[in-house]
Parts: structure tokens; sequence; C-alpha cells
């Protein structure tokens, strides 16, 4: 054994054995006393440094991460792919509650029974694994995995350990919005109990966790002074809830992740290859011994990472409901909508792609609130929205002000900075409830709507409060104070391109066919339709001939399933979408009339299919078999057919996967009150009833 790996070891062995804070003195005398060798003093400073497994301000007294995290509380919100398919992806969900020498997927889950989680393994695409792991540095070994497996190709399948939940979610009857309370048992270990917390819990652990998520704040902002950037971002996060104290180790309000989106205050930022969390957006390299990335990042993988790539303190969610609130005005046009977003501020994007890839974003968005928006059911909702974003526009402003004016981000009084960003993040998780299309009854909304002027009056007393500190400071200019806030300018689209232009700047061709693939005149494809995120499944399996267009699969779904054709729709295959033309916009392609047999389409391969983008029922369709002429009946080649299916589909207009399991807490609990109208509106509705017979007779016109 090396000289370096025993002092390694030792240094470890000490630590474990430690139930108490203790010196750096005392540990070099027990060095000294089992002779272990050592170059010098900065050899084991630098070890208790890099190792991940000590707390210290001034390397002369140390914390063991295994006290201060004993009996540690955190939350872990688990996907809707998680509870469908009833698995948990460990990923980064353990930070920073987690020994850097166990892997995520070695840690050990019991539940309160005391019983272990088998572990089970799952097959994910490498780009739907980033929710997953973005909190590591490049150098951890779980997202080493997961790029080694990559080669490169996001798009490639990889094989990864879980935990089995699947018996745990139904016995718990956990729901969407539901997660798992974890407490740490054993950090040396890896060892953590596991329990179900609800949806309604959670949201009141959030009422009532302001003090926490403000003491969390803190912890991050002298961690990000105290580490600078030089420090990966598991150690950041470690360090952050360290310096929050104990307060912050019980009673999670939120999980970490949420924590840090909903956060305004702190922002996910490129350090060369690595990601960091900073206090700002963007961050000055003068000073900095770490590689600097030559150009922009221009990143254009979602909306959001743009937003947040070119520094616009929005959320997707935020520019959705500004075009919400453009047809609740009357004023629906995308120029006016994006001049509001980007009102006072120079905007530049990083590249072309980036450019064009946010209008893509924002012009699908744009199409499926215009698809789905109904004034009437909007006009309470579209007060209180209007309201909002009226505050938020104002808030805006006034950021964007102290950008104008080059305020330096030390100068900023951090409590009054972190109470704006609350107050803030609030409102903007409140515009997501708002999006959806059952945001409340009136009478909540009414609520609602009489706290706004105290909230845009706590707004103005704490910006008024951090202008006074500037003023004390000197740091503030002769724009001062927020009594007035800056005049907003209509700032020009970004590079002046226009919003209708790029929406039908050009459309792609349907997928070409694979080289060297040979088809039959006619083949019948064997397709598997299931409804996602609901337990159990509403699936059906149908059989459909190859000449049939997607326009005409959409119509077979739509009967075998038992929906009612009431709505628009979406096909995506290999990342093209095909829908029916825009009837505003006649120039568009129909490209929903491409057959199957162009498509290609091969055995096991998936492609999805969106149904009411109100209610944004998402199915996924797998191609199970691909048969002959020969081997389908004579009397049955002419028409589709349904071979087998499981329960009913939901009502139409039920409000979505939210309003469903509303029906079905009503159907299982019909003598409470509070669902009399419900069940009323529902009517003789059977979750579990699937006729075959009368789908097939559908089918053949009957």
């Amino acid at each position: 054994m090396s000289s370096q790996k025993k002092l390694k070891e030792s240094i470890q062995e000490f630590i474990f054995r430690c139930r108490k804070k203790f010196s750096y003195g005392e540990l070099r005398a027990y060095l000294q006393k089992q002779e272990i060798p050592f170059e010098n003093d900065k050899t084991i400073l630098d070890l208790l440094e890099s190792e991940g497994l000590v707390f210290s301000t001034d390397f002369t007294q140390f914390q063991p991460r295994h006290l201060f995290f004993k009996n540690a509380q955190f939350l872990i919100s688990l996907t809707e792919e998680e509870l469908s398919n009833g698995y948990l992806i460990p990923g980064h969900r353990f930070l920073p509650f987690l020994n850097p020498s166990v892997k995520p997927w070695e840690v050990e889950l019991v539940d309160p029974s005391s019983q272990p989680l088998p572990s089970c393994r799952v097959r994910k695409r490498v780009r739907d694994l980033y929710v997953f792991y973005s909190l590591f540095s490049r150098g951890n070994p779980y997202n080493r995995y997961v790029q080694e497996s990559a080669q490169g190709d996001e798009g490639r399948m990889v094989e990864l350990e879980a935990f089995d939940l699947a018996e745990r979610i139904k016995r718990w009857k956990l729901r969407s919005g539901g997660g798992l309370l974890v407490t740490v048992l054993d950090w040396v270990k890896g060892s953590y109990q596991i329990e179900p917390i609800s949806k309604r819990k959670r949201q009141s652990l959030l009422k009532a966790g302001s003090e926490w998520l403000r003491t969390l704040e803190k912890g991050f902002y002298r961690s990000f002074e105290d580490l600078d950037l030089k420090y990966p971002i598991e150690e950041q996060i470690a360090y952050a809830y360290y310096y929050a104290g104990k307060q912050v180790l019980s009673n999670p309000p939120i999980h970490l992740g949420g924590f840090i989106e909903s956060s305004s205050l702190i922002h996910f930022v490129d350090v060369g290859l690595e990601n960091r969390l900073w206090h700002s957006p963007h961050i000055a390299n003068e000073g900095m011994d770490l590689p600097a990335p030559s150009e922009p990042q221009g990143k254009s993988g979602s909306m959001g990472e743009i937003l947040q790539d070119i520094g616009l303190s929005l959320e997707e969610s935020s520019i959705e409901a500004y075009i919400r609130d453009a047809f609740f005005q009357g004023n629906a046009s995308p120029d006016q909508v994006l001049s509001r977003i980007f009102s006072g501020r120079e905007t530049h994007f990083h590249s072309q792609e980036q450019m064009d890839s946010f209008f893509k974003f924002f012009n699908n968005l744009w199409k499926r609130v215009k698809r789905s928006y109904n004034s009437f059911t909007d006009r309470n909702t579209g007060t209180v929205r209007s309201q909002i974003l009226h505050l938020m526009d104002q808030h805006i402003a006034w950021l964007r002000d102290l950008d104008r004016r080059q305020i330096d981000p030390r100068d900023l009084p951090t409590d009054e900075f972190m109470s704006l960003a609350q107050v803030f993040g609030f409102l903007e998780q409140y515009l997501q409830i708002l999006n959806r299309k059952n945001p409340g009854t009136e009478a909540e909304l009414t609520e609602t709507l009489s706290v706004i002027p105290l909230l845009e009056q706590t707004f103005q007393e704490i910006r008024d409060r951090v202008e006074n500190v500037l003023q004390t400071k000197g740091t503030a200019t002769s724009s001062g104070n927020t009594a007035k806030l800056p005049r907003q300018k209509a700032t020009p689209k970004p590079q002046q391109v226009s919003v209708k232009q790029e929406s039908v700047k050009k459309e792609e061709t349907p997928r070409q066919s694979k080289k060297g693939s040979k088809r039959r005149s006619v083949p019948y494809y064997v397709l598997k339709v299931q409804l996602q995120y609901i337990r159990p499944p509403i699936w059906r399996r149908i059989r459909v001939p190859g000449n049939y267009s997607l326009r005409s699969l959409h119509r077979v779904i739509q009967v075998a399933m038992g929906w009612a054709d009431y709505h628009l729709y979406e096909f995506l295959i290999d990342k093209q979408s095909y829908s029916p033309p825009d009837e505003e916009a006649p120039d568009t392609i129909a490209r929903d009339l491409v057959t199957l047999q162009k498509l290609d389409l091969q055995p096991k391969e998936r492609f999805f299919y969106t149904y009411d983008f109100g209610d944004n029922w998402g199915h996924t369709i797998t191609v199970e078999k691909i048969l002959s002429e020969e081997e389908v009946p004579p009397e049955e080649r002419k028409k589709p057919v349904c071979l087998a299916g499981k329960r009913a589909c939901p009502p139409e207009d039920c409000g979505g996967y939210s309003g469903y399991e509303e029906i079905l807490e009503a159907l299982h609990s019909p003598n409470k009150k509070k669902y009399r109208e419900l069940l009323e509106w529902v009517g003789n509705f059977d979750p579990e009833l699937f006729d075959i017979q009368q789908v097939n007779k559908k089918l053949s016109g009957g």
C-alpha cells in the first residue's frame, strides 16, 4: 500500500471515529501516534479539503460531516415517469447528504418498517437523464458513467441502477405532487429511511417554510463568498447547508432542485467545462484561476435554458402567462408579447441557432395557448393573472434599472433582496397554477385578488429599503429611489426577427425512408397506445394498414381509446411534429397526411401522440409488430381492428391528469359533500370499463 493511500485511510478512520468536532492538532497527534508518515502539514490539509468528509472555515477546527448530517431530513420529488413506472433514479437526489465514497446507486434505502428497497435496472436515453444529474460536477462517478456510456450520442440508451418503488407507490397511494421524505440513518454507509409525503403535506410545509427558504439562501450566499467558483458544485451545496445550520436539516418544505429553480438569487453558470452555482447569471473572469469559455455557450435545448443563458430572469411558465394575458386583453399579437418580455433590456442571443430555437419554442407555445384559450372560462383567472404580471413588470423594470446603473451585487442588502426574491418566486409559482385549466374556484381567485395590493405594497417597501441602503453606500445614481419606476421602452425584437415570419419560415419534409429498407406493398402495423402517467395503465392494442395516414390513425385512436375528437392533436415522431394545418394560416402544410408506411417505422420503435392541448393528454405509441398481408385475414385487411385493451379513458374536458385524479377520488368517496357537483357532471363513468366489441363495431362503421 502506498504511503499516500495509507495516510488517506488513516485520516478517514480518525474522522469516522470522532463523536465531536476536532482540531488539526488532534488529528496530527493521532497520525504521529499511529506512525503514519506524511510529507508535511499541507499534505494532510489538502486531503481534508478534497475528500469531502469534514467542514471547516479556518482549517484549524473541523466538523465531521457524518455528525452534522446525522438524522437530517430532505425531500425527493418523484417525476411523473417514476411514479407511473414505479422506480426511483438516485442521481443527485442525495446531495449533499451523501458520503462521497458511496456511489448514488449503492445507497441503502429502507421504509418505515425497516424493510429494504430492492434495486432494479432501467433503460433511458442520455438526454432524459440530465434532470437527474445536473447537480453533479463532470468528475462525479455518476456523471462520468453517463457520459462514457453516451459516446457522444445524447439519444443513446443507457442502463443504470435504480430502486424498485412499485409496491410502495401502490401501498402508499403516492400520486402526482407527492414525494418522499428521506432521513439520514448512517451517512458513512449511505443508509437512509424513506417515507411517503402527500401533495397536501408538501403544500402545508411550503406555506410554513419561508424562514427555512430564507435561511438556506443565506447559506448559499455565504458559500459563494467563502468558496468562490473554485470548488465543485457538490461542495458549494454542502457548505451552503453547513452555513445555514441545523435549521435546514428538518421539515424541508421543498427538494433541493426545486429550491434552486425557484430562487431568483441562485443561478447556474458555466465555468470552463464545469457548471457552478452563483449569485448572478453572469460571472467576470478577471482574477479567476479557472479556464473561461472562449465563446458564449448558446444553449438551445429548451426555452428555460435559453432564457437563463441570455440573462432574462423569467421562467417558461411566465412567458406562457404573458401570452395568455395578451389573449385576455384582446391584444393577441406575438410581437407585442415579445416587446413586453424584452422591454428595457438589450438582449443578445449567442448564436443564430439559439435565436432560431427560441422563436421555435415561442411559436409552439403561442400556438398551444391559442388552440386551448377560452375567453369565457378565463374571465376571473385573467384578471388575477393580469395584475400579477403588472407587479412582475414593475419589479423586472427595477431590476433592469439596477443593471443599467451598474450596481455591484455586493452592495445590495442580502436580507431585503432575498425577501424580494421570495415574493417574486411566489408570483412565478402562482402563475404556473393560473396557467392550468382549473386554477381554482371563483372564491379562491377573488381572495387572491384582494391580496395583490398588499403584495404590491410589500414590493415597494422592500425596494425603497434597498434604495436607501444604496444611497447610504453612495452607489445609487440620480435615477435612485423606486417611488417612480424607470419608464419602460419598447425594445425591438432581438436581431429584428419577426415571430410571424419565423413560425412559417420553413417546413421540413417528413422523415425520409431509411436506406436499404424494404417494405411490402401494404404492411400492417400492430401498435400499443398507452396513456401516459396513469396507473393502472389505460391502453389499447390496435392493428392498422400501412397506407393509413397519421390523420386516419388519429381517428382510430379516438375511437379505440374512447375520446370524442373535440380537440386538436399532434404526433411527435423522431423529434418531428406532425399535426393538421392551422386554420388561420392556410399556407401551412398538412403534415398529418403522411402514411405510416412512408415513415418507415420499425418494430419496438416509439412515437408520441398528444390530444387536447388544454388537458394535454399524452400517449406513448409502440410499434409491436409489422405484419404482411398474408398474416392478416382477408376480411380484416381494409379496416383497423382493436385487438386488446384495459380501462376507460378519462372523460373529455375533465381538467387533465389532476382533474382525472379528483374524479377517481370522488368515485372512491361518493358521500363527501365537496364531490357532489363533480359526480353529477361525471354521470355513470366507470374507470374500469372497456368494451372491445363496441370499439370494433365503431371502427367497422357500425
